[in-house]
Protein backbone atom coordinates (compact mmCIF):
# COMPACT_ATOMS: atom_id res chain seq x y z
CA UNK A 1 0.00 0.00 0.00
CA UNK A 2 1.03 3.86 -0.52
CA UNK A 3 2.61 4.89 2.33
CA UNK A 4 1.08 8.13 1.70
CA UNK A 5 -2.02 7.23 2.56
CA UNK A 6 -2.72 7.72 6.33
CA UNK A 7 -5.82 8.34 8.31
CA UNK A 8 -7.06 9.68 10.95
CA UNK A 9 -8.73 8.03 14.09
CA UNK A 10 -11.30 9.36 13.20
CA UNK A 11 -11.73 8.01 10.24
CA UNK A 12 -10.04 5.19 10.92
CA UNK A 13 -13.10 4.53 13.04
CA UNK A 14 -15.59 5.81 10.21
CA UNK A 15 -14.09 2.60 8.18
CA UNK A 16 -14.92 -0.11 10.64
CA UNK A 17 -18.21 1.38 11.58
CA UNK A 18 -18.76 0.89 7.68
CA UNK A 19 -18.05 -2.94 8.03
CA UNK A 20 -14.85 -2.09 5.57
CA UNK A 21 -10.83 -2.37 7.49
CA UNK A 22 -8.18 0.61 7.09
CA UNK A 23 -6.16 -1.79 4.44
CA UNK A 24 -9.24 -2.19 2.03
CA UNK A 25 -10.07 1.50 1.87
CA UNK A 26 -5.96 1.99 1.17
CA UNK A 27 -6.72 -0.26 -1.74
CA UNK A 28 -9.16 0.80 -3.12
CA UNK A 29 -7.45 4.90 -2.71
CA UNK A 30 -4.52 2.82 -4.63
CA UNK A 31 -6.95 1.60 -7.49
CA UNK A 32 -7.87 5.61 -7.90
CA UNK A 33 -4.37 6.48 -8.03
CA UNK A 34 -2.92 3.46 -10.41
CA UNK A 35 -6.29 3.27 -12.44
CA UNK A 36 -7.95 0.45 -13.88
CA UNK A 37 -6.59 -1.10 -16.86
CA UNK A 38 -9.29 -1.46 -19.70
CA UNK A 39 -10.28 -4.72 -20.97
CA UNK A 40 -8.35 -5.63 -24.37
CA UNK A 41 -11.17 -7.80 -26.80
CA UNK A 42 -9.43 -9.98 -29.32
CA UNK A 43 -12.76 -10.23 -31.33
CA UNK A 44 -16.44 -10.41 -30.65
CA UNK A 45 -18.15 -13.26 -30.54
CA UNK A 46 -20.18 -14.30 -33.39
CA UNK A 47 -22.66 -16.87 -34.52
CA UNK A 48 -19.93 -18.68 -36.44
CA UNK A 49 -17.34 -17.99 -33.92
CA UNK A 50 -18.38 -18.89 -29.91
CA UNK A 51 -22.28 -17.99 -29.89
CA UNK A 52 -24.11 -20.89 -30.45
CA UNK A 53 -27.05 -20.87 -32.77
CA UNK A 54 -30.26 -23.36 -31.94
CA UNK A 55 -32.69 -25.03 -34.48
CA UNK A 56 -35.94 -25.56 -34.17
CA UNK A 57 -34.90 -29.48 -33.28
CA UNK A 58 -31.95 -28.27 -31.00
CA UNK A 59 -34.15 -26.49 -28.91
CA UNK A 60 -36.78 -28.84 -28.48
CA UNK A 61 -34.16 -31.58 -27.14
CA UNK A 62 -32.76 -28.97 -24.91
CA UNK A 63 -36.24 -28.06 -24.01
CA UNK A 64 -37.06 -31.49 -22.86
CA UNK A 65 -33.61 -31.91 -21.22
CA UNK A 66 -34.55 -29.70 -18.44
CA UNK A 67 -35.78 -32.47 -15.75
CA UNK A 68 -35.10 -31.44 -12.90
CA UNK A 69 -34.46 -34.57 -10.34
CA UNK A 70 -36.19 -34.46 -6.95
CA UNK A 71 -32.59 -33.29 -4.83
CA UNK A 72 -32.29 -30.46 -7.45
CA UNK A 73 -33.28 -27.18 -6.40
CA UNK A 74 -33.79 -23.96 -8.63
CA UNK A 75 -33.82 -20.36 -7.35
CA UNK A 76 -34.45 -17.06 -9.80
CA UNK A 77 -32.17 -14.33 -8.86
CA UNK A 78 -33.65 -10.71 -9.65
CA UNK A 79 -31.64 -7.54 -8.73
CA UNK A 80 -34.20 -5.05 -8.05
CA UNK A 81 -32.38 -2.80 -6.04
CA UNK A 82 -32.97 0.12 -8.39
CA UNK A 83 -34.85 3.59 -7.96
CA UNK A 84 -36.93 4.51 -10.92
CA UNK A 85 -35.23 7.94 -11.46
CA UNK A 86 -33.12 7.00 -14.57
CA UNK A 87 -36.38 5.63 -15.59
CA UNK A 88 -38.10 9.48 -15.62
CA UNK A 89 -35.13 11.48 -15.39
CA UNK A 90 -36.03 12.88 -18.82
CA UNK A 91 -39.36 13.86 -17.84
CA UNK A 92 -38.26 15.43 -14.60
CA UNK A 93 -35.99 17.44 -16.56
CA UNK A 94 -38.34 18.47 -18.94
CA UNK A 95 -40.24 19.65 -15.92
CA UNK A 96 -37.11 22.02 -14.21
CA UNK A 97 -36.78 23.18 -17.92
CA UNK A 98 -40.38 24.09 -17.80
CA UNK A 99 -40.33 25.74 -14.38
CA UNK A 100 -37.58 27.98 -15.66
CA UNK A 101 -38.65 28.93 -19.04
CA UNK A 102 -41.66 31.03 -20.00
CA UNK A 103 -42.55 28.27 -22.99
CA UNK A 104 -45.82 26.26 -22.75
CA UNK A 105 -45.08 22.61 -22.56
CA UNK A 106 -46.03 22.56 -26.31
CA UNK A 107 -43.58 25.04 -27.12
CA UNK A 108 -40.80 23.26 -25.49
CA UNK A 109 -41.84 19.92 -26.74
CA UNK A 110 -40.74 21.28 -30.04
CA UNK A 111 -36.88 21.32 -28.60
CA UNK A 112 -34.93 18.55 -29.86
CA UNK A 113 -34.03 17.85 -26.39
CA UNK A 114 -37.78 17.21 -24.91
CA UNK A 115 -39.63 16.80 -28.64
CA UNK A 116 -39.45 12.90 -28.04
CA UNK A 117 -41.46 13.34 -24.92
CA UNK A 118 -44.35 13.98 -26.99
CA UNK A 119 -45.28 10.50 -26.94
CA UNK A 120 -45.71 10.69 -23.15
CA UNK A 121 -48.53 13.10 -23.46
CA UNK A 122 -50.10 11.89 -26.48
CA UNK A 123 -50.24 8.42 -25.54
CA UNK A 124 -51.18 8.92 -22.17
CA UNK A 125 -53.67 6.45 -21.55
CA UNK A 126 -51.49 3.70 -22.53
CA UNK A 127 -49.68 3.23 -19.85
CA UNK A 128 -50.65 1.29 -16.96
CA UNK A 129 -50.22 4.02 -14.25
CA UNK A 130 -52.46 6.02 -16.30
CA UNK A 131 -55.76 5.26 -14.68
CA UNK A 132 -54.29 6.00 -11.14
CA UNK A 133 -53.11 9.34 -12.72
CA UNK A 134 -55.86 10.37 -13.78
CA UNK A 135 -58.24 9.74 -10.86
CA UNK A 136 -55.85 11.61 -8.84
CA UNK A 137 -55.18 14.56 -10.78
CA UNK A 138 -59.36 14.86 -11.36
CA UNK A 139 -59.91 14.93 -7.47
CA UNK A 140 -57.74 18.11 -7.67
CA UNK A 141 -58.94 19.17 -11.01
CA UNK A 142 -62.96 17.72 -11.75
CA UNK A 143 -62.52 19.84 -14.70
CA UNK A 144 -59.37 18.06 -16.00
CA UNK A 145 -60.92 16.97 -19.59
CA UNK A 146 -61.88 20.94 -20.50
CA UNK A 147 -59.12 22.29 -19.34
CA UNK A 148 -56.74 23.33 -22.68
CA UNK A 149 -53.64 21.00 -23.33
CA UNK A 150 -51.27 22.52 -21.98
CA UNK A 151 -52.39 22.89 -18.68
CA UNK A 152 -53.40 19.25 -18.69
CA UNK A 153 -49.73 18.79 -19.76
CA UNK A 154 -49.02 20.53 -16.47
CA UNK A 155 -51.06 18.57 -14.13
CA UNK A 156 -50.18 15.49 -15.38
CA UNK A 157 -46.46 16.18 -14.61
CA UNK A 158 -46.75 17.11 -11.60
CA UNK A 159 -49.09 13.94 -11.07
CA UNK A 160 -46.82 11.81 -12.04
CA UNK A 161 -43.38 13.25 -10.46
CA UNK A 162 -44.81 14.99 -7.05
CA UNK A 163 -43.78 13.33 -3.84
CA UNK A 164 -46.77 14.24 -2.46
CA UNK A 165 -48.54 12.10 -5.21
CA UNK A 166 -47.47 9.37 -7.47
CA UNK A 167 -44.00 10.25 -6.96
CA UNK A 168 -43.20 8.21 -9.51
CA UNK A 169 -39.68 8.55 -9.88
CA UNK A 170 -39.16 8.05 -6.02
CA UNK A 171 -40.07 4.87 -5.82
CA UNK A 172 -38.07 1.61 -7.12
CA UNK A 173 -38.77 0.16 -10.30
CA UNK A 174 -39.91 -3.03 -9.89
CA UNK A 175 -42.98 -1.31 -8.16
CA UNK A 176 -43.50 0.53 -10.95
CA UNK A 177 -47.04 -0.50 -12.27
CA UNK A 178 -45.84 -1.60 -16.04
CA UNK A 179 -48.21 -3.66 -17.65
CA UNK A 180 -52.39 -3.19 -17.67
CA UNK A 181 -54.60 -6.40 -18.22
CA UNK A 182 -58.67 -6.35 -18.46
CA UNK A 183 -59.47 -6.71 -14.61
CA UNK A 184 -55.66 -4.88 -13.27
CA UNK A 185 -52.25 -3.71 -13.56
CA UNK A 186 -48.78 -5.81 -12.26
CA UNK A 187 -46.06 -4.23 -11.77
CA UNK A 188 -42.11 -6.01 -12.79
CA UNK A 189 -42.02 -7.39 -9.38
CA UNK A 190 -45.15 -9.21 -9.83
CA UNK A 191 -44.54 -10.42 -13.38
CA UNK A 192 -41.30 -11.74 -12.26
CA UNK A 193 -43.42 -14.42 -10.10
CA UNK A 194 -45.27 -15.29 -12.94
CA UNK A 195 -42.26 -15.94 -15.15
CA UNK A 196 -40.69 -18.25 -12.41
CA UNK A 197 -43.79 -20.09 -12.94
CA UNK A 198 -43.26 -20.91 -16.49
CA UNK A 199 -39.31 -22.46 -15.78
CA UNK A 200 -38.23 -21.99 -12.72
CA UNK A 201 -40.57 -23.98 -10.57
CA UNK A 202 -40.51 -27.56 -9.12
CA UNK A 203 -42.21 -29.72 -7.20
CA UNK A 204 -45.04 -27.32 -7.18
CA UNK A 205 -42.29 -24.74 -5.45
CA UNK A 206 -40.61 -21.32 -6.81
CA UNK A 207 -37.83 -19.44 -4.79
CA UNK A 208 -37.87 -16.07 -5.87
CA UNK A 209 -34.61 -14.03 -4.74
CA UNK A 210 -34.82 -9.78 -5.09
CA UNK A 211 -32.03 -8.38 -4.24
CA UNK A 212 -33.26 -4.36 -2.80
CA UNK A 213 -32.64 -1.34 -0.52
CA UNK A 214 -33.65 -1.73 3.01
CA UNK A 215 -35.70 1.48 2.64
CA UNK A 216 -37.46 -0.30 0.13
CA UNK A 217 -38.47 -3.48 1.48
CA UNK A 218 -41.48 -2.76 3.42
CA UNK A 219 -43.20 -1.53 0.11
CA UNK A 220 -42.58 -4.63 -1.87
CA UNK A 221 -43.63 -6.84 1.15
CA UNK A 222 -46.90 -5.18 1.11
CA UNK A 223 -46.88 -6.22 -2.40
CA UNK A 224 -45.87 -9.36 -2.17
CA UNK A 225 -48.70 -9.91 0.87
CA UNK A 226 -51.43 -8.46 -1.52
CA UNK A 227 -50.43 -10.29 -4.69
CA UNK A 228 -49.22 -13.93 -3.55
CA UNK A 229 -52.67 -15.63 -2.39
CA UNK A 230 -53.99 -14.93 -5.88
CA UNK A 231 -50.74 -15.98 -7.96
CA UNK A 232 -51.00 -19.21 -5.76
CA UNK A 233 -54.22 -19.95 -6.86
CA UNK A 234 -53.46 -18.93 -10.83
CA UNK A 235 -50.78 -20.89 -10.71
CA UNK A 236 -50.48 -24.05 -8.00
CA UNK A 237 -47.49 -22.94 -7.14
CA UNK A 238 -45.82 -22.10 -3.36
CA UNK A 239 -43.89 -18.96 -3.56
CA UNK A 240 -40.64 -18.82 -1.42
CA UNK A 241 -39.57 -15.10 -1.74
CA UNK A 242 -36.03 -13.90 0.05
CA UNK A 243 -34.85 -10.15 0.19
CA UNK A 244 -31.23 -9.14 0.53
CA UNK A 245 -29.59 -6.11 0.53
CA UNK A 246 -26.71 -5.06 -0.95
CA UNK A 247 -23.85 -5.36 1.76
CA UNK A 248 -22.33 -2.27 3.24
CA UNK A 249 -18.94 -3.70 3.48
CA UNK A 250 -18.69 -3.83 -0.07
CA UNK A 251 -19.31 -0.14 -0.84
CA UNK A 252 -15.96 1.66 -1.30
CA UNK A 253 -14.91 4.96 -0.35
CA UNK A 254 -15.34 8.11 -2.76
CA UNK A 255 -12.34 10.66 -3.77
CA UNK A 256 -11.75 14.19 -4.60
CA UNK A 257 -10.64 14.54 -8.55
CA UNK A 258 -7.13 14.56 -7.18
CA UNK A 259 -7.40 11.01 -5.54
CA UNK A 260 -6.96 12.77 -2.08
CA UNK A 261 -10.37 11.22 0.39
CA UNK A 262 -13.30 12.98 -0.34
CA UNK A 263 -14.61 14.55 3.10
CA UNK A 264 -18.38 16.46 3.67
CA UNK A 265 -18.22 19.58 5.40
CA UNK A 266 -18.29 18.01 9.08
CA UNK A 267 -15.40 15.49 8.11
CA UNK A 268 -17.58 12.61 7.12
CA UNK A 269 -16.27 10.02 4.78
CA UNK A 270 -18.48 9.19 1.63
CA UNK A 271 -19.00 5.66 1.09
CA UNK A 272 -21.04 4.50 -1.91
CA UNK A 273 -22.68 1.51 -3.49
CA UNK A 274 -19.75 -0.04 -5.10
CA UNK A 275 -22.67 -1.37 -8.62
CA UNK A 276 -24.10 -4.79 -9.19
CA UNK A 277 -20.94 -6.03 -8.95
CA UNK A 278 -21.09 -6.44 -5.47
CA UNK A 279 -23.96 -8.41 -5.77
CA UNK A 280 -21.63 -11.64 -6.31
CA UNK A 281 -21.88 -11.46 -2.65
CA UNK A 282 -25.47 -12.14 -2.93
CA UNK A 283 -25.94 -14.56 -5.50
CA UNK A 284 -23.11 -16.97 -3.57
CA UNK A 285 -25.68 -17.23 -0.49
CA UNK A 286 -28.05 -18.95 -2.60
CA UNK A 287 -28.56 -22.33 -1.55
CA UNK A 288 -29.56 -23.83 -4.90
CA UNK A 289 -28.01 -25.53 -7.64
CA UNK A 290 -29.32 -23.80 -10.74
CA UNK A 291 -29.90 -20.34 -10.64
CA UNK A 292 -31.50 -17.58 -13.07
CA UNK A 293 -31.00 -14.23 -13.30
CA UNK A 294 -32.99 -11.97 -14.95
CA UNK A 295 -32.77 -7.61 -14.25
CA UNK A 296 -35.83 -6.66 -12.81
CA UNK A 297 -36.81 -4.51 -15.91
CA UNK A 298 -36.13 -6.96 -18.63
CA UNK A 299 -40.12 -8.48 -17.94
CA UNK A 300 -42.50 -9.08 -20.21
CA UNK A 301 -46.56 -9.60 -20.11
CA UNK A 302 -47.77 -13.00 -18.94
CA UNK A 303 -48.94 -14.19 -22.40
CA UNK A 304 -45.37 -13.65 -23.54
CA UNK A 305 -43.59 -14.79 -20.80
CA UNK A 306 -45.19 -18.14 -20.89
CA UNK A 307 -44.35 -18.26 -24.93
CA UNK A 308 -40.74 -17.27 -24.71
CA UNK A 309 -40.44 -19.59 -21.26
CA UNK A 310 -39.76 -22.58 -24.16
CA UNK A 311 -36.23 -20.47 -24.63
CA UNK A 312 -34.98 -19.79 -20.92
CA UNK A 313 -35.72 -23.93 -20.59
CA UNK A 314 -33.52 -24.55 -23.65
CA UNK A 315 -30.62 -22.85 -22.03
CA UNK A 316 -31.27 -24.49 -18.65
CA UNK A 317 -31.15 -27.47 -21.08
CA UNK A 318 -28.03 -26.69 -22.34
CA UNK A 319 -26.71 -25.73 -19.08
CA UNK A 320 -27.63 -29.66 -18.03
CA UNK A 321 -25.96 -31.00 -20.59
CA UNK A 322 -22.62 -29.24 -20.39
CA UNK A 323 -22.91 -29.68 -16.75
CA UNK A 324 -23.30 -33.63 -16.85
CA UNK A 325 -20.29 -33.65 -19.50
CA UNK A 326 -18.20 -31.73 -16.89
CA UNK A 327 -18.92 -33.54 -14.02
CA UNK A 328 -18.21 -36.63 -16.12
CA UNK A 329 -14.67 -35.58 -17.29
CA UNK A 330 -13.96 -34.64 -13.65
CA UNK A 331 -14.78 -37.86 -12.59
CA UNK A 332 -12.52 -39.64 -14.90
CA UNK A 333 -9.64 -36.96 -14.06
CA UNK A 334 -10.48 -38.02 -10.27
CA UNK A 335 -10.22 -41.80 -11.23
CA UNK A 336 -6.39 -41.12 -12.55
CA UNK A 337 -7.79 -42.10 -16.71
CA UNK A 338 -6.81 -38.66 -17.76
CA UNK A 339 -4.08 -40.53 -20.62
CA UNK A 340 -7.21 -42.14 -21.66
CA UNK A 341 -9.13 -39.57 -22.53
CA UNK A 342 -6.90 -36.71 -22.82
CA UNK A 343 -7.41 -35.91 -26.55
CA UNK A 344 -11.74 -35.96 -25.98
CA UNK A 345 -10.85 -34.01 -22.67
CA UNK A 346 -8.71 -31.74 -24.33
CA UNK A 347 -11.43 -31.40 -27.53
CA UNK A 348 -14.31 -30.89 -25.01
CA UNK A 349 -12.91 -27.71 -23.43
CA UNK A 350 -11.75 -25.86 -26.74
CA UNK A 351 -15.09 -26.70 -28.77
CA UNK A 352 -17.93 -26.88 -26.16
CA UNK A 353 -16.25 -24.65 -23.08
CA UNK A 354 -15.14 -21.85 -25.64
CA UNK A 355 -11.13 -22.08 -24.20
CA UNK A 356 -8.45 -21.07 -26.02
CA UNK A 357 -4.85 -22.26 -25.18
CA UNK A 358 -2.62 -25.35 -23.91
CA UNK A 359 -4.00 -27.37 -21.85
CA UNK A 360 -1.00 -29.45 -20.96
CA UNK A 361 -1.39 -31.71 -17.96
CA UNK A 362 -4.23 -33.25 -15.93
CA UNK A 363 -3.94 -30.35 -13.15
CA UNK A 364 -4.45 -27.44 -16.09
CA UNK A 365 -7.71 -29.67 -17.23
CA UNK A 366 -9.31 -30.28 -13.88
CA UNK A 367 -8.44 -26.39 -12.95
CA UNK A 368 -10.21 -25.72 -15.87
CA UNK A 369 -13.26 -27.68 -16.26
CA UNK A 370 -14.26 -27.59 -12.32
CA UNK A 371 -15.77 -24.00 -12.76
CA UNK A 372 -19.43 -22.45 -12.21
CA UNK A 373 -20.94 -22.64 -15.30
CA UNK A 374 -22.96 -19.78 -17.01
CA UNK A 375 -25.09 -20.21 -20.22
CA UNK A 376 -25.86 -16.53 -20.99
CA UNK A 377 -28.74 -15.51 -23.76
CA UNK A 378 -27.48 -13.49 -26.13
CA UNK A 379 -29.63 -10.87 -28.80
CA UNK A 380 -28.48 -9.69 -31.92
CA UNK A 381 -27.44 -5.91 -31.64
CA UNK A 382 -29.71 -3.37 -32.52
CA UNK A 383 -28.23 -0.45 -31.35
CA UNK A 384 -28.88 -1.05 -27.71
CA UNK A 385 -26.27 0.39 -25.16
CA UNK A 386 -24.50 -1.80 -22.64
CA UNK A 387 -22.21 -5.20 -22.79
CA UNK A 388 -21.94 -7.71 -24.98
CA UNK A 389 -19.79 -11.11 -25.77
CA UNK A 390 -16.14 -11.28 -26.73
CA UNK A 391 -13.14 -13.02 -26.55
CA UNK A 392 -10.92 -11.72 -24.06
CA UNK A 393 -7.53 -13.05 -23.50
CA UNK A 394 -6.57 -13.35 -19.70
CA UNK A 395 -3.09 -12.70 -19.70
CA UNK A 396 -2.74 -16.82 -18.26
CA UNK A 397 -2.43 -18.07 -21.69
CA UNK A 398 -6.02 -18.70 -22.10
CA UNK A 399 -9.18 -16.83 -24.48
CA UNK A 400 -12.49 -17.24 -23.29
CA UNK A 401 -15.77 -15.76 -24.11
CA UNK A 402 -16.45 -12.82 -21.73
CA UNK A 403 -19.32 -10.22 -21.49
CA UNK A 404 -17.76 -6.96 -21.93
CA UNK A 405 -19.18 -3.61 -21.46
CA UNK A 406 -18.72 -0.47 -23.50
CA UNK A 407 -17.19 1.41 -20.52
CA UNK A 408 -14.34 -1.26 -20.07
CA UNK A 409 -12.81 -0.96 -22.98
CA UNK A 410 -10.35 1.79 -24.92
CA UNK A 411 -12.59 3.22 -27.23
CA UNK A 412 -9.84 5.85 -28.63
CA UNK A 413 -7.97 2.56 -29.85
CA UNK A 414 -9.08 2.18 -33.44
CA UNK A 415 -8.47 -1.59 -33.49
CA UNK A 416 -10.87 -1.85 -30.74
CA UNK A 417 -13.41 0.35 -31.44
CA UNK A 418 -13.37 -1.06 -35.17
CA UNK A 419 -13.87 -4.92 -33.21
CA UNK A 420 -16.90 -2.74 -31.02
CA UNK A 421 -19.00 -1.54 -34.21
CA UNK A 422 -18.49 -4.76 -36.16
CA UNK A 423 -20.05 -6.89 -33.23
CA UNK A 424 -23.13 -8.68 -33.81
CA UNK A 425 -24.72 -9.44 -30.00
CA UNK A 426 -25.94 -7.69 -27.08
CA UNK A 427 -25.96 -8.93 -23.53
CA UNK A 428 -29.71 -8.95 -22.25
CA UNK A 429 -28.79 -10.25 -18.72
CA UNK A 430 -30.65 -13.57 -19.35
CA UNK A 431 -28.56 -16.01 -17.42
CA UNK A 432 -28.89 -19.93 -16.11
CA UNK A 433 -25.61 -20.73 -13.68
CA UNK A 434 -24.55 -23.79 -12.43
CA UNK A 435 -22.59 -23.71 -9.21
CA UNK A 436 -22.51 -26.69 -7.70
CA UNK A 437 -18.93 -28.97 -8.15
CA UNK A 438 -19.09 -32.61 -9.37
CA UNK A 439 -19.31 -33.46 -6.06
CA UNK A 440 -22.08 -31.94 -5.05
CA UNK A 441 -20.19 -28.73 -2.84
CA UNK A 442 -21.32 -24.86 -3.65
CA UNK A 443 -18.74 -23.26 -5.01
CA UNK A 444 -17.05 -20.67 -3.58
CA UNK A 445 -18.28 -17.74 -6.40
CA UNK A 446 -16.14 -15.00 -4.81
CA UNK A 447 -13.14 -16.80 -5.68
CA UNK A 448 -13.86 -16.53 -9.74
CA UNK A 449 -14.00 -13.02 -9.42
CA UNK A 450 -11.09 -10.87 -11.34
CA UNK A 451 -11.35 -7.58 -9.02
CA UNK A 452 -9.27 -6.16 -11.39
CA UNK A 453 -11.92 -5.31 -13.72
CA UNK A 454 -13.82 -2.61 -11.68
CA UNK A 455 -15.17 0.94 -13.29
CA UNK A 456 -13.80 4.20 -11.68
CA UNK A 457 -16.83 6.66 -12.49
CA UNK A 458 -16.94 10.70 -12.06
CA UNK A 459 -19.85 11.39 -9.70
CA UNK A 460 -20.91 14.46 -7.19
CA UNK A 461 -21.56 15.13 -3.46
CA UNK A 462 -22.97 18.35 -2.01
CA UNK A 463 -22.33 19.90 -5.42
CA UNK A 464 -18.50 19.18 -5.42
CA UNK A 465 -16.99 16.42 -7.98
CA UNK A 466 -15.85 13.47 -7.02
CA UNK A 467 -14.61 9.78 -7.98
CA UNK A 468 -16.14 6.44 -7.54
CA UNK A 469 -15.45 3.02 -7.81
CA UNK A 470 -17.65 0.30 -9.07
CA UNK A 471 -16.55 -3.12 -8.28
CA UNK A 472 -16.14 -5.95 -10.95
CA UNK A 473 -20.14 -6.10 -12.69
CA UNK A 474 -21.81 -9.15 -12.02
CA UNK A 475 -21.84 -10.32 -14.94
CA UNK A 476 -18.41 -8.90 -16.09
CA UNK A 477 -15.44 -9.44 -13.91
CA UNK A 478 -16.97 -11.11 -11.17
CA UNK A 479 -17.73 -13.67 -13.42
CA UNK A 480 -14.60 -13.52 -15.40
CA UNK A 481 -13.27 -17.33 -14.35
CA UNK A 482 -16.64 -19.08 -14.85
CA UNK A 483 -17.15 -21.78 -17.68
CA UNK A 484 -18.88 -19.58 -19.85
CA UNK A 485 -20.96 -20.27 -23.43
CA UNK A 486 -23.28 -17.96 -25.58
CA UNK A 487 -26.66 -19.22 -26.98
CA UNK A 488 -28.61 -16.70 -29.38
CA UNK A 489 -31.93 -16.05 -28.43
CA UNK A 490 -34.65 -14.25 -30.04
CA UNK A 491 -34.79 -10.26 -29.83
CA UNK A 492 -38.46 -10.50 -28.79
CA UNK A 493 -37.47 -12.30 -25.11
CA UNK A 494 -35.67 -9.08 -24.22
CA UNK A 495 -37.82 -6.21 -23.21
CA UNK A 496 -35.90 -4.39 -21.08
CA UNK A 497 -37.76 -0.75 -19.96
CA UNK A 498 -34.50 1.87 -19.26
CA UNK A 499 -37.09 4.46 -20.15
CA UNK A 500 -40.72 5.76 -19.09
CA UNK A 501 -41.25 5.56 -22.98
CA UNK A 502 -40.30 2.17 -23.09
CA UNK A 503 -43.95 1.10 -21.74
CA UNK A 504 -45.34 2.03 -24.87
CA UNK A 505 -43.30 -0.33 -26.51
CA UNK A 506 -45.64 -2.95 -28.51
CA UNK A 507 -44.00 -5.57 -25.59
CA UNK A 508 -45.62 -4.43 -22.86
CA UNK A 509 -49.01 -2.71 -24.32
CA UNK A 510 -50.11 -6.69 -25.05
Amino acid sequence: MSDSIELTAKEKEQVRTHGLNEDQVKAQIKTFKDGIETVKVEKAATPDDGIVQLDDIERSVLHDAFIIEDDVELAKFIPASGAASRMFKALYQFKVDLDKSNQSPSQLLEADDHVALQAFFDRFEDFAFAEQALSMARKSHPDLEKLSKDERYKILLDTVLNEGKLGMAELPKGLIPFHRYADKTLTPFEEHFHEASYYASYQNKAHLHFTVTDDHLARFKQVEEACLPLLKQETELDYFVHYTFQERSTDTIAVNPDNSIFKFENGELLFRPAGHGALIKNLNKIDADLIFIKNIDNVQRKETAKENAGYKRALAGKLLEVQRKTYHYLNVLSAGLYQDHEEEIRTFIRETLHIKGDVKDKSTAYELLNRPIRICGMVKNEGAPGGGPFWVELGNGFTTLQIVETSQMDLSDEGQRSILEHSTHFNPVDIVCGVKDFEGRKFDLEQYVNPKRGIITEKSAEGKPLKALELPGLWNGAMEHWNTIFVEVPLETFSPVKTVLDLLNQAHQG
